[in-house]
C-alpha cells in the first residue's frame, strides 16, 4: 500500500607544489573568517569561457594555508564550485571532512567542521580530485564560527499524515519551494526512513529554514494510494489530514 503526499513549502595541469598562503580577514560581525575570496581554476584544460578565473588551470589541487584560533565547538566551512563532475575531497589539517557533490552548475557547499579540527595557529586546507582531468572552479572560501543550525537558522518542523479516521498513515512527502524546485531537508535521516533532497517519508521530523511558508499546513492534504478498496469503495483519492508544526524558533 503506497500513499504519496505532496507538501509544498516555501519554510551554491599538475598539482601545485607550494601551498598558497592567504591572509584571512574577519568580517565585521567577527563570526566569519574569509579564508580566500578569489576563484581558482583546477584541472588540465584551458577554459576561456570561465571569466571568474584564468583560462589556464593553476594546478590539479587547491592548497590553502591560513591562521586561526582552535575551534572548541562545531564550525562551518563554506565554498563555491562550478562544473564538478567527479568526487573532490575536502581535507583540513590532513583529515578528510567532506566530499564535494557532483553538480555542473554553481553550488554553495557548507561543510560541518567538527570541534578541534581547526588548530590554534597554522591550518592547511586542501581540495583534492580523484581524477586530475576534472576541470572545476572553486573559491570564496569562508569559515563561519558558528554551528550549522545557527548559520542557516534552522528550526525543527514535525509533519504528521492521518487518514479520514484520524489514524497515522505512511506517506511520501515532497518538499518544494514556491517555484516547485526541491529544497534541502536537514537532519531528517532515520534508520528506517528514506530521505533525499526534497523528499522524506512521514512521520517526518525535519529541520527547515525560516524563510519558508507552509501551504495547507494545519488543514488538509491529500495522499494517494493505489489498488486498494475499503468497504467496497475506492479510497485511492480519499483525503488525509496533514499537520505541520514548528518546534521553537530558529537559532540566531
Amino acid at each position: 500500500m503506497r500513499r504519496v503526499l505532496v507538501l509544498i513549502l516555501a519554510v551554491g595541469a599538475a598539482s601545485a607544489l607550494v601551498p598558497r598562503v592567504v591572509t584571512p580577514r574577519v568580517r565585521a560581525d567577527s563570526k566569519t573568517l574569509v579564508i580566500d575570496d578569489k576563484f581558482h581554476h583546477l584541472g588540465d584544460t584551458n577554459t576561456p569561457e570561465w571569466p571568474e578565473a584564468p583560462a589556464v588551470p593553476e594546478g590539479a589541487t587547491l592548497d590553502l594555508t591560513f591562521r586561526s584560533p582552535a575551534n572548541s565547538s562545531e564550525q562551518v566551512l563554506e565554498l563555491r564550485t562550478l562544473n564538478v563532475h567527479d568526487t573532490w575531497r575536502v581535507i583540513l589539517n590532513g583529515k578528510r571532512i567532506a566530499s564535494l557533490t557532483r553538480n555542473l552548475e554553481w553550488e554553495t557547499h557548507r561543510i560541518i567542521v567538527p570541534a578541534r579540527a581547526v588548530v590554534n595557529g597554522k591550518n592547511e586546507l586542501r581540495i583534492v580530485p580523484t581524477k586530475r582531468s576534472d576541470d572545476i572552479l572553486v573559491g570564496e572560501v569562508k569559515l563561519h564560527r558558528t554551528t550549522y543550525r545557527k548559520l542557516l537558522r534552522l528550526a525543527p518542523v514535525v509533519v504528521t499524515v492521518k487518514d479520514g479516521d484520524g489514524r497515522a498513515v505512511p506517506a511520501k512527502l515532497t518538499i518544494t519551494d514556491a517555484d516547485g524546485a526541491l529544497v534541502p531537508v536537514y537532519y531528517a535521516e532515520a534508520e528506517h526512513q528514506a530521505t533525499r533532497r526534497g523528499v522524506r517519508l512521514a512521520r517526518a521530523h525535519v529541520h527547515a529554514q525560516p524563510a519558508r511558508r507552509l501551504v495547507d499546513g494545519g488543514t488538509r492534504g491529500h495522499a494517494r494510494r493505489r489498488g486498494r478498496r475499503a468497504g467496497g469503495r475506492d479510497r485511492s483519492q480519499s483525503p488525509h489530514r496533514l499537520r505541520a508544526r514548528a518546534e521553537g524558533t530558529p537559532s540566531r
